[in-house]
């Protein structure tokens, strides 16, 4: 989810605030699955060290929401899997 403005947000340093565009806007061409990604990425590219919790804040201030993968299962192919378990249960017999 995309923050609504990144100007929006109170930035101490002018500095912060380039770099909080610059977090977005990779963050938009970039999926991370935990914050810590996120970090060990902010504190490679600006050499700013934020732990877990920190980059939750940071992440959910430029409007961030944590969305759980959900597992698809693969379709099976009945043919193959009937196929196998006849392999299956030869091989077993042996």
């Amino acid at each position: 989810m995309a923050p609504a403005s990144v100007a929006a947000l109170a930035c101490s340093r002018p500095s912060t605030c380039k770099h909080l565009v610059e977090l977005d806007a990779h963050l938009q061409a970039n999926l991370y699955l935990s914050a810590r990604a996120v970090a060990y990425w902010v504190k490679e590219t600006f050499g700013v060290s934020y732990t877990h919790s920190g980059m939750t804040a940071v992440l959910r201030r430029l409007g961030y929401v944590y969305k759980k993968p959900r597992l698809v299962p693969g379709k099976a192919d009945r043919e193959a899997q009937t196929q196998f378990l006849e392999t299956y249960d030869h091989i077993r017999n042996l």
